[in-house]
């Protein structure tokens, strides 16, 4: 049997000014801007393998994205979109995480709470809530992400950089 690796990333600290953008809008701050560039730069330092990375369509998730991506320095690496990560529910993440294709070994969600951190307990109980900027590291024993459900965790992890 093969393994995977799953991470779910919650997305970096964002602005917090509701009179001025609609949440779907809200751009990060300073400060997750730079946050998400650490990300990218430990994560440059993993093991991944064939990685894709799916994203939700909120601006603050698109940015933590980029950001991170910047990071890890692979020009030939990109995000996918996908707007269901968006106000979503954990089952429509875990029918995401299903979708992906088998020859991919390492699949990072870029997301947001509540989901991304029931998700995350979903495999690993005692990860609670993910801080902004909190990424989880899931090693499954699965060659196929549609039995990702019914995978045997080898090992659980939260990082907050």
């Amino acid at each position: 049997m093969s393994t995977k690796t799953l991470y779910l990333l919650r997305h970096a600290q964002a602005v917090t000014d509701p009179s001025r953008y609609a949440d779907h809008d809200r751009p990060l701050h300073p400060s997750g801007e730079e946050h998400a560039r650490r990300i990218g730069q430990w994560f440059a330092c993993q093991s991944t393998g064939s990685l894709r990375i799916v994203v939700s369509s909120a601006s603050r998730t698109q940015a933590t994205a980029a950001l991170v991506l910047s990071g890890i320095g692979n020009d030939s690496l990109q995000f996918i979109t996908d707007a269901r990560l968006y106000a979503s529910s954990p089952s429509m993440f875990l029918g995401i995480i299903r979708e992906t294709p088998p020859s991919v070994d390492s699949l990072m969600i870029v997301g947001h709470n509540p989901e991304i951190s029931a998700v995350a307990r979903q495999f690993a109980d005692e990860i609670g809530e993910l801080p902004t900027g909190g990424i989880v590291t899931i090693r499954l024993s699965t060659d196929n992400w549609m039995h990702v459900s019914e995978a045997e965790v080898i090992s659980a992890r939260l990082e907050v950089l």
